[in-house]
């Protein structure tokens, strides 16, 4: 945590740190997988021999969803972040970036 002792982070909120970021690799490697499956069940249609545009379409509509999932992660991550912080702390981060 390099943000420990310029935000004046209190032991819990370095716990509850600790356990949002595993939460969040958690979801990050599930999204992983998840968007390299939706790529090969695309490949296993567009490579099947027939062309089945609704088949297709859904497996687009996979990559799509698992991209968008991470995205969200990401956002749901640092809005948890943000909600951790004092509004002091957040008026020293944001001074930081």
């Amino acid at each position: 945590m390099c943000y420990e002792k310029k935000l004046g982070l209190t032991g819990a909120q370095i716990q509850t740190m600790k356990e949002l970021d595993a939460d969040f690799k958690k979801k990050i490697i599930q999204a992983k997988a998840d968007h390299q499956i939706a790529h090969v069940e695309l490949d296993l249609e567009v490579h099947s021999g027939k062309v089945d545009e609704a088949k297709i379409r859904a497996a687009g509509a996979k990559i799509v969803a698992s991209k968008t999932n991470k995205i969200l992660a990401m956002i749901d991550a640092k809005i948890q972040l943000l909600n951790l912080l004092t509004v002091e702390q957040r008026q020293k981060m944001a001074k930081m970036h």
